[in-house]
C-alpha cells in the first residue's frame, strides 16, 4: 500500500488508502448521472445493471440509487439518508470532520474522502489518472472532480445522463426545495462554464482514447456530444447469457451424467 493516494477512508482506528485505481476498467462503461431536467426523460430503473458502473452526483439521490455517489458539498446539502446507504460515497477531503445530524461522517458506512487541489492548466486532468496520483483537480464544482475520479478508476467510456448545464427546461433536481434567484444565477454561471468544459474535455479526450457521449434526450450537450438512448447502450453491452444454473452437487458429478 502506498503512503498516500487521492481517496482515503477511516477504519475506526486510522486512515487507510482506497486503492481503486484499476487499468482493467478501460473497456468498461461508466454512467455519470447529473440532476438536470433531461434526467426526467430517462427510465432510471434501466441505468443500473451488469456491464455498467453508475456514478450519481449531488442531489440525484434518491431519484437514482447509484453504484458510487460523489458530492463535494457539506452533508446538509444532501438527503441525510444517503449517508446510511451501503454504496461508496466520496466526499471532499476537508469535510472529514463534518457530521450528519450529530453523527460523525467518519462513523457512517462506506464514506470516502477525496483529496482535491486547485490546478493551473485544464489538461492537468490527463496527468492525474495514474497510480501515482495524489490529488484530483478542484475547480469549485463536483463535475470536474467526478470526471477526474472516473479516469483515475480506469474508465475510458463515459456516458452522461441528466448532465445538461442549462436551466432552460427546468431546474436541476433539488427535491421539493425551490432555489432563490441568487442561487439560480449562481448555478447558471457555473453551467455556462461547465458546458464549454465538457465540449473541451470530450474533444481533447478523444486523442487520449477517452470517449464521452450523452444518453440524455434533448439535452443541450447533444449539440457537440454523440447521443444514443440508454436502451441502445444497454443492448450494445457485451454480456454473457444467463446460462444454466446447476445445483452445487451436480458439478461434482462426471460431466457425462449432468443433464
Amino acid at each position: 500500500m502506498r503512503a498516500r493516494c487521492p481517496i482515503m477512508y477511516h477504519d475506526g482506528g486510522k486512515w487507510r488508502n482506497w486503492e481503486c485505481h484499476n487499468t482493467k476498467e478501460k473497456n468498461s462503461v461508466a454512467i455519470l448521472v447529473g440532476g438536470g431536467p433531461s434526467l426526467n426523460k430517462i427510465d432510471t430503473a434501466k441505468l443500473s445493471g451488469p456491464g455498467k458502473t453508475v456514478f450519481g452526483l449531488n442531489t440525484t439521490y434518491p431519484k437514482v440509487r447509484p453504484d458510487i455517489w460523489i458530492g463535494m458539498d457539506d452533508p446538509k446539502c444532501y438527503d441525510r439518508r444517503l449517508f446510511y446507504e451501503p454504496f461508496p460515497k466520496i466526499m471532499r477531503g476537508n469535510y472529514y470532520d463534518k457530521n450528519v445530524e450529530g453523527v460523525p461522517l467518519l462513523d457512517l458506512p462506506s464514506v470516502y474522502f477525496a483529496s482535491v487541489t486547485k490546478f493551473n492548466r485544464q489538461d492537468d486532468i490527463f496527468y492525474r489518472i495514474d497510480r501515482e496520483t495524489e490529488s484530483f483537480m478542484w475547480n469549485k464544482n463536483v463535475f470536474v472532480v467526478a470526471i477526474n475520479i472516473l479516469l483515475y478508476m480506469g474508465f475510458r467510456k463515459i456516458y452522461l445522463a441528466g448532465v445538461d448545464f442549462s436551466l432552460e427546461n427546468g431546474d436541476y433536481h433539488y427535491g421539493k426545495n425551490v432555489l432563490s434567484k441568487k442561487y439560480k444565477d449562481w448555478n447558471e454561471n457555473l453551467y455556462k462554464h461547465l458546458y464549454k468544459y465538457t465540449n473541451w474535455i470530450a474533444s481533447t479526450g478523444k486523442m487520449c482514447g477517452i470517449d464521452i457521449e450523452s444518453i440524455s434526450p434533448d439535452s443541450p450537450i447533444n449539440q457537440f456530444l454523440p447521443f444514443q438512448t440508454l436502451e441502445t447502450l444497454n443492448k450494445s453491452l457485451s454480456l454473457p447469457d444467463r446460462g444454466i444454473l446447476y445445483h452445487c452437487g451436480e458439478l461434482e458429478e462426471p460431466a457425462s451424467s449432468i443433464k
